[in-house]
């Protein structure tokens, strides 16, 4: 049996407009099929299937950017206070009203909010780790890399800003090509190195795939480029504060996320094939990393929903100290009308296959696969563009995701608001 989770407000409930949006019109049905016309910018829309209601918050002509969406999903797109957007072009979309206030200067990797100032983010530019300030339209720099580093891995960056440390984990270069894991200080410009990276058997010094600092910067989540059953550097392997190896995590590098529950324990959530582990089919899972009060868990896995088909899986639990994450689905279009396929989903961390708890919020309509099948003369943008990246800001009230909204090379950004 299903028991369902509080999903969204439907249109027409109460308070429905002042939730989902300042200044909305009143609200406009969606057709059933996936290619009927998209949503006005800035008018309630409503889901035919769930009967949930969204808003499009950004516009792929108005705003001059086919891709008007955000990073991913777990980047955090939402400023501190939540009134500006982050898109991935750079752009600082204000919610209320779909203004396009500010955009990032030029760096090397993706920018990151400050956790508590909402004017400012930062990101990393040659060896330097700056801010920049959007109001006063000035950027400083935070600190610049001593010897022997070089310069910055600048990929890695992506996972935002610990909000009651002011730290986050980046991977710097030394001169000798070696790879270090850098805790990083971003209010007093301070850095402590936390693991070394070793040569692999070609002899290579590889960079992670990706890093996460856990919340209280109580350890690490690092994704290496190779496989491997309980091989080092290998996998997701979790470490603590002061860069010690405690375990490998997954053989592979699945698109999880860092989950902390009500209680402060903290999960690493994920989608996990049957010969990937302990199940005997496709699940939505949860291992134990730990707790923010840094006693180290026991590693174990438990599936917290079935999931029929082998699709792609995006998972946001950026609302740390909530008991739930969202994550979207997509399927091969023949298998379309499976269950969950092609939706928005949001899971309680408590769910198992046997009582599952989750609502199915809405569905996303965007279509990977029909940007794919246009040549790229006609259609220049990459199929990942489109995907719908999932993202909960830090409240959990409200959720973003991209879409193409059928067949249309162009993806923009529509937000969700979570009861």
């Amino acid at each position: 049996m299903v028991v369902g989770l509080p999903g969204l407000l439907a249109c027409g409930d109460d308070g429905a407009d002042a939730r989902c949006g300042a200044g909305l019109a009143s609200a406009v049905p969606v057709g059933e099929d996936a290619d009927a016309g998209r949503p006005p910018l800035q008018v309630l829309a409503q889901d035919p299937t769930f009967g949930a209601c969204g808003v499009r918050v950004s516009d792929h002509i108005g705003h001059q950017n086919p891709i008007a969406v955000h990073h991913g999903s777990r980047h955090q797109a939402f400023n501190a206070d939540g009134s500006l957007v982050m898109l991935r072009s750079g752009q600082l979309l204000r919610l209320r009203d779909s203004v396009i206030v500010s955009t990032l200067p030029a760096a090397d990797s993706a920018w990151l909010w400050s956790p508590d100032e909402p004017d400012e983010a930062f990101a990393l530019r040659g060896a330097q780790l700056v801010v920049h300030d959007a109001r006063q339209n000035a950027t400083r720099v935070v600190l610049s890399l001593p010897a022997p580093y070089q310069g910055w891995v600048p990929e890695t960056a992506t996972f935002g800003v610990d909000r009651t440390t002011h730290e986050t984990l980046l991977v710097a270069v030394r001169d000798d090509g070696g790879k270090v894991l850098l805790r990083v200080d971003t209010a007093r410009g301070a850095l402590v190195p936390v693991l070394d990276v070793p040569r692999d058997e070609l002899q290579a010094i590889p960079a992670p795939r990706w890093v996460s600092l856990l919340p209280g910067a109580q350890g690490s989540l690092v994704a290496w480029p190779r496989e491997g059953e309980g091989a080092r550097f290998a996998g997701v392997e979790l470490f603590d504060r002061e860069g010690r190896f405690l375990r490998q995590v997954t053989k592979d590098r699945p698109a999880g996320d860092v989950a902390e529950d009500g209680a402060g324990s903290l999960w690493f959530v994920y989608a996990l094939a049957p010969h990937q582990g302990p199940v005997t089919h496709h699940h939505l899972v949860k291992t134990r990393l730990g707790s923010v009060r840094g006693v180290v868990g026991n590693g174990e896995t438990l599936p917290l929903l079935t999931l029929d088909l082998e699709r792609q899986v995006e998972v946001s639990c950026l609302a740390h100290g909530q008991d739930f994450c969202v994550f979207s689905t997509s399927a091969d279009e023949g298998a379309s009308a499976a269950p969950l396929a092609g939706e928005l989903i949001k899971v309680d961390l408590g769910s198992t296959p046997d009582a599952p708890l989750f609502a199915r919020l809405a569905q996303h309509r965007s279509r990977p696969a029909a940007v794919f099948a246009q040549p790229s003369s006609a259609c220049p943008l990459s199929p990942t563009t489109v995907l719908p990246h999932p993202s909960l800001d830090r409240s959990g009230t409200r959720l973003l995701f991209g879409s193409n909204w059928g067949n249309n090379c162009f993806a923009e950004l529509y937000m969700l608001q979570l009861p």
